[in-house]
């Protein structure tokens, strides 16, 4: 009797460990989910953002050739896009050429600082086997001594 009760208790427990996983789980999902639409907004206004900053530079540009050209003037926004695209791709490659720079002094000096540990490791190595030695080497020598010691009859000190 008191087997099925414990069994059942035991059942329970575990059911009710599974269930608080489940509800642990479904949290986390519902949680990745919301965060998941607060960076899918976030994009949306910033791709917003950039589509009406386009349309003010485009009305500017606009209003530009309107002034040096008279009014009806077309603006060939083909060729400012080009011109536009031009530019960010060799400030992009510059950046990135930096960004690459910079990437690899920093590993080339983890590279130095590495080799610089490991050989102060490595000497530090050798520095404990020789102390190593040199701690067994006194004691065969105090061992040494102790057993002259133990094996030397006493004899009686001669007074003068």
């Amino acid at each position: 009797g008191s087997e099925a009760t414990l069994l059942t208790r035991q059942h329970l427990q575990q059911l009710e460990q599974r269930v608080a996983q489940a509800r642990e789980a479904q949290e986390l999902a519902a949680r990745r989910h919301r965060e998941g639409r607060a960076e899918r907004r976030a994009l949306t206004q910033q791709v917003e953002q950039l589509k009406m900053e386009l349309n003010s530079l485009q009305h500017t540009y606009q209003v530009t050739k309107e002034c040096k050209f008279g009014l009806g003037a077309e603006a060939d926004m083909g060729v400012v896009q080009d011109k536009l695209g031009t530019s960010l791709e060799l400030r992009w490659t510059g950046k990135v050429a930096s960004q690459m720079t910079r990437h690899d002094n920093t590993m080339s000096q983890l590279q130095a600082d590495i080799t610089g540990r490991r050989k102060e490791v490595q000497a530090l190595q050798k520095e404990e086997a020789a102390l190593a030695a040199h701690i067994l080497a006194l004691r065969q020598e105090k061992e040494h001594l102790l057993y002259h010691l133990s094996h030397t009859p006493t004899q009686p000190t001669p007074t003068v």
